[in-house]
């Protein structure tokens, strides 16, 4: 196992800029002397932000809580249980996500279409809360 070798004063300044200042990762190895790993942990120590971060999709992230919501309905219909405490509980949780993830949706979309959105949302949510309530009933 290695040891850790603590590193002299300046020496995660120096990385720094040069991480900011968009050095491929691999020179910044080889000229600091580190590894990846310990690149990686002091970034996430020191509070660097990443670089390349994928931006996030918030239309796929509402289309794949609809997804889980609509999965977890129809094992919950072939259940011998369907009412059952938890799957109530896990289906409100969902519709929880569902409605952040489209209140930010609809504040990145253009004016125009919130409205259709947050219509179309709304009576998603509808549907879902009548058959939940379906659902505790049976």
């Amino acid at each position: 196992m290695k040891t850790y070798t603590p590193r002299p004063p300046g020496y995660w300044d120096a990385v720094h800029v040069d991480y900011s200042a968009g050095e491929k990762m691999g020179d910044i190895y080889t000229r600091h002397g580190c590894t990846k790993g310990e690149f990686d942990h002091h970034r996430r120590q020191a509070g660097w932000p990443m670089r390349h971060r994928a931006p996030v999709n918030r239309e796929r992230l509402l289309a794949r809580v609809l997804w889980l919501i609509n999965r977890h309905l129809a094992a919950m219909e072939k259940n011998a249980d369907p009412g059952a405490p938890a799957d109530v509980a896990m289906l409100n949780q969902l519709m929880g996500s569902l409605e952040r993830l489209s209140r930010l949706a609809g504040e990145m979309a253009p004016a125009g279409n919130r409205v259709s959105r947050e219509a179309a949302l709304k009576d998603i949510r509808e549907k879902l809360v009548r058959r939940i309530e379906e659902l505790k009933r049976d």
